[in-house]
């Protein structure tokens, strides 16, 4: 089979692949670009891809454009409007987000844990540096469940804005995946909370974590907490305590 025959079987390919049903052509084509932009940045770039960071990069894309077409044939929008809910009596809940300025690019994450008034208890931002929005998010998980053990939190709402992360979480891995090592973390630690239930939020219903997850880029130290609310989280809690709705369209 010549070149151009090999590149029009797969990219014609519509089988789905294990990688959360994703048909082939869809993983093939988004594989082939990530490579063409690796090579790019590894010529012409201070900050080339990392090798172990590509794969999830690959997949995150591809991921990301399958969920936006799958319903394109009967798809019509409308605007929603979307608030923080506040967890029951006696349950903590942890809002979670990563903050990628790029894909890859510099990264960094937060959190938020909150009770069922919407009273402040710990916030926590991390700067990790050069990396992807996917490893931001798992990172943003994995700190907030480490936080979550350590000060005992025994029941616990965790909540993300990132499908692909929950879906790692939830699924089974291999091993040789370049971000098993943050995903077996995350799982260990949840076995050492007596209750945690991990759910998917829109955007819109996580401003606050994702404020949190923006100021890590500017701390000095690389992992820090916070005790009170910072000055520029303070509106986006205050809001979320209020029920104040934000639109989002579906």
């Amino acid at each position: 089979m010549d070149f151009i025959s090999w590149l029009k079987f797969n990219s014609h390919c519509t089988l789905k692949t294990e990688v959360m049903n994703i048909p082939w052509n869809i993983l093939f084509c988004f594989t082939i670009w990530g490579i063409w932009l690796h090579r790019n940045q590894t010529v012409h770039s201070p900050h080339p891809y990392q090798l172990n960071i590509l794969r999830s990069t690959i997949t995150e894309r591809a991921a990301e454009f399958w969920a936006s077409i799958i319903p394109k044939a009967s798809r019509t929008y409308h605007e929603e409007n979307f608030k923080w809910a506040k967890p029951p009596p006696n349950v903590i809940k942890l809002n979670t987000d990563g903050s990628a300025k790029g894909n890859p690019g510099i990264s960094a994450a937060g959190g938020i844990f909150r009770d069922h008034h919407g009273n402040w208890k710990l916030g926590y931002a991390r700067k990790i540096g050069w990396s992807n929005s996917l490893a931001a998010e798992l990172w943003a998980i994995r700190d907030g469940l480490q936080l979550a053990v350590t000060h005992n939190f025994s029941h616990i709402i965790v909540e993300s804005d990132s499908l692909v992360a929950i879906h790692l979480l939830h699924e089974p891995l291999p091993p040789s995946h370049n971000l098993s090592p943050l995903i077996f973390d995350c799982r260990e630690l949840f076995q050492l909370i007596h209750h945690a239930e991990l759910k998917h939020v829109v955007r819109e219903s996580n401003m606050a974590a994702d404020q949190m997850a923006k100021l890590g880029h500017g701390i000095d130290q690389d992992f820090v907490t916070f005790e009170s609310i910072p000055f520029s989280v303070k509106q986006f809690c205050i809001a979320d305590m209020m029920g104040i709705e934000f639109p989002r369209m579906c």
